[in-house]
This record gives structure tokens, sequence and C-alpha cells, in this order.
């Protein structure tokens, strides 16, 4: 009597021996370039201001251009910081603030912050998360203060806000 389905030791599955399963190994393909540009884009200044225009999410800041405008931030914050006896200090820091930062200092009595004033150009220490966050420190009349900066998105127009501000360590 035979059994239907199972193979005979001549009709053996080529992918079976000797009990083991073997596998052919992996095919790799190489990955496609491009050699030119895909159709319809000519690879302008032209072409380009055309995508951005109908995709300004693709509009991404370099830190050359963003790195500025991280600089000036720190600074107009900690100047507004420094200056507790404003009546309209914060309005003016939680504008510059981060959300969450909105709701840490608002718990702040400005009547515990120093005054004083921005006394030189500030510098960028560290940045990280591809241009997202910068710490950056801003000399003081009471000191170096750092301020930590966030950006919730690299595009044009995505601006600083502060999420913290420190006394500068060394």
């Amino acid at each position: 009597m035979a059994l239907a389905g199972c193979a005979t030791s001549g009709d053996q599955d080529p992918g079976v021996h000797g009990g083991e399963t073997t596998m052919a190994p992996p095919t790799i393909s190489p990955s496609p370039t491009l050699s030119a540009p895909p159709p319809g884009v000519d690879g302008s200044d032209d072409a380009i201001e055309e995508v951005l225009e109908e995709y300004p999410e693709l509009d991404v800041q370099p830190w050359a251009v963003a790195g500025g405008d991280a600089l000036d931030t720190a600074a107009a914050v900690v100047a507004v910081y420094l200056d507790p006896a404003s009546a309209t200090w914060w309005a003016d820091l939680s504008a510059l603030l981060s959300p969450q930062a909105v709701t840490v200092y608002s718990l702040v009595d400005p009547a515990v912050i120093p005054a004083g004033q921005v006394t030189g150009d500030p510098v960028v220490l560290q940045t990280a998360g591809d241009g997202m966050l910068a710490t950056v420190r801003v000399p003081t009349s009471i000191g170096d203060l750092d301020v930590l900066l966030t950006r919730a998105t690299a595009q044009a127009g995505g601006g600083w806000e502060a999420e913290q501000i420190n006394p500068g360590t060394t």
C-alpha cells in the first residue's frame, strides 16, 4: 500500500538533505541610483522653488540659517528674563517660551529674579536633534545664563522657543 503525498528516497525535495532543511542564500540586488532627475523635474532653482511653494513642509532650514535665529532668541529671552520689574514681564517672557516652559515659569515669582542686562554676544554651546535643540550661553551683568532652546519644526519659519534658563556652568 502506498501513501499519497509521501516522497520516496528518489523523490526528495531539493531543499531537504539528510533530514535538514537548507535555504538558498538571499539574493541582493543593488539599490537603484538616479542618473537624472525624475521626469518633469529639471533640478533648476526655479523647479525647486515651485516644489517648495506646493509643499512648504519640505523647506527645511539648515543650521547655518537657524543658528543665527537661535542666538537672537536666546539673547531676547535673557533680556526679558532679567527685567522682572517690567509691567509686561510675564507677557513678554511667555511669548518666547515653549508651551511646557510656560507652565513651569508661570509659577516663578519675578521678585526672586535678579535684575541684569545682557553684556555680550551669545555663544552656542551645544546642538542636538538635527538642529532642533540648542544650548546657548548668554553673558550678563549677573553672570552667564544658559538657555535651552527648541524648535517644533526645522521648516522655515519654525521659530526657537526657550525650554530652560539656567545659571551658566563652567
